[in-house]
């Protein structure tokens, strides 16, 4: 009987004209952010096959986006899985019949999580086919962080999939459980990214400022000087750092999007590594005397935002928990 409400379930979300056009400009919000992200990285001049667009360049534009309409498109299949039944008098029938009030919502959790994972499937699909088609660099190792990120960004809608149906369940009206989901998504992530930077900034202080000295190649007492300053600036920047993007990360532990933000961050970036206030380039020397970074796997890169991960699954694992004692414990007619 769990799988026959959600079949209906699923029937029902991809008939729905608001299910249509969020898919549909999720779908062409991917295409042209990747379709822009490339073409301005060619522009640049940068052309060489040895310096193609990272995957974490080509994604900045698209995760931007997803942050807001995938957490929209999951409150979307959501916000009335519940008060739609009550207001039309189906739930009364449903309820009459041989079934358990825990096959109604878990038949509601799981016709919405299929419906939201096979529209990420889609939508990889057609990046993926984006991305190959305009000639981006895509290995196997690519293929294989765009799949996890697209996961984890279905993880993103899975969480406000639940919040939609937490509302749904406790709200008198579908309007209402609309209002209350979206004011939790601008809390949980409008808000906190707002404040993070905040409070960043009150707790750290202003930044240090850069030494302003005049340099002659030729002193050489002048050159020490600077030298001596230049070390000095950098071991304040980095304490401040520390100081600074420490309180903002915690911060934005609470925010799923800060989550994904991290979590992508490294998914898509094989050589990006975890430093402590990390966000600010103090000094990186000369061109001449860089080296090439390090890529780590991506099981590495995954260890890196190990949190993130534990706290956006605690996100949905206390969301849907939440959704599913009450809807057992309520008087639903």
């Amino acid at each position: 009987m769990i799988l026959a409400i959600a079949e209906r379930e699923i029937k029902e979300s991809i008939k729905s004209r608001r299910f249509l056009l969020i898919f549909g400009f999720l779908l062409i919000i991917g295409a042209l952010s990747l379709s822009s992200s490339l073409i301005s990285w060619h522009s640049w001049g940068i052309v060489e096959e040895e310096q193609k667009a990272p995957l974490w360049v080509l994604f900045g534009q698209f995760n931007y986006y997803f942050t807001l309409l995938g957490a929209i498109f999951g409150i979307a299949l959501g916000f009335d899985a519940i008060t739609k039944e009550r207001e039309g008098g189906t739930l009364k029938i449903l309820l009459s019949t041989p079934l358990y009030k825990d096959q109604i919502i878990l038949g509601k959790f799981l016709g919405g999580a299929l419906t939201l994972g096979v529209s990420m499937l889609v939508i990889a699909l057609l990046n993926l086919g984006v991305l190959m088609t305009l000639g981006a660099n895509v290995t196997g190792s690519a293929i294989l962080r765009i799949a996890t990120y697209m996961f984890f960004a279905y993880l993103y809608t899975l969480l406000f999939l639940g919040i939609g149906i937490f509302f749904s369940i406790i709200s008198k009206s579908s309007s209402n459980a609309l209002i209350s989901a979206l004011v939790v998504f601008l809390i949980l992530n409008l808000a906190l990214s707002t404040i993070a930077p905040i409070v960043a900034h009150f707790y750290a202080g202003d930044p240090p400022k850069r030494p302003q000295i005049s340099i002659n190649p030729n002193d050489k007492e002048a050159m020490e000087k600077y030298r001596l300053e230049m070390e000095k600036y950098r071991e304040e920047m980095e304490k401040w750092q520390k100081k600074y993007f420490g309180v903002f990360t915690k911060i934005r532990m609470f925010s799923p999007e800060g989550n994904l933000y991290e979590i992508s961050g490294y998914v898509l970036n094989p050589q990006r590594e975890k430093e402590e206030g990390e966000g600010i380039v103090v000094y990186q020397g000369s061109y001449e005397n860089q080296q090439k970074p390090k890529e780590y796997s991506l099981t590495k890169s995954l260890s890196f935002v190990s949190a993130n991960i534990v706290t956006l699954l605690a996100y949905i694992l206390l969301i849907f928990v939440a959704a599913y004692i009450e809807f057992m414990r309520k008087e639903l007619y």
